[in-house]
């Protein structure tokens, strides 16, 4: 009898870690995800090395644009230059390759007729106003 009961407590234990061992597991997988992203530092890019990249783009889109109205490489050059521009504006914007890339004109000269451009102004850097 003894044996019996010890044998069915034995199943019920084992049913028990089986049904909630994924949980804990999960959770504990999840803790410890959490806590390198918070002891992971985040790395921004210099200043230097913005300003860096965004002269290059913008020697590259004058470059195309001069091309472009040459009738030089046509099909490259335009390639090229929508690049530029798109990089231009993700790092104007500050947006995910996504956010912009989907982005109609329509939308975009609705969005930028409604902004109070003023205000936008005034919360530019010096360096993103020296852009401008």
């Amino acid at each position: 009898m003894l044996m019996n009961r010890e044998k069915n407590e034995t199943k019920d234990l084992k049913k028990l870690i089986e049904a909630h061992w994924w949980n804990e597991l999960a959770s504990l997988a999840l803790k410890n995800i959490k806590d390198r992203q918070w002891e992971k530092p985040k790395q921004l890019p210099l200043s230097s090395d913005i300003l860096a990249l965004q002269q290059y783009i913008d020697d590259l889109s004058t470059d195309s644009y001069e091309n472009l109205t040459n009738n030089i490489d046509i099909k490259t050059n335009y390639k090229i230059f929508i690049e530029c521009l798109l990089a231009q504006t993700v790092i104007f914007n500050r947006k995910r390759v996504g956010d912009v890339q989907f982005l109609k004109v329509e939308t975009y000269i609705k969005e930028n007729n409604r902004l109070d451009q003023e205000a936008f102004t005034e919360s530019l850097t010096t360096v993103e106003k020296n852009n401008i």
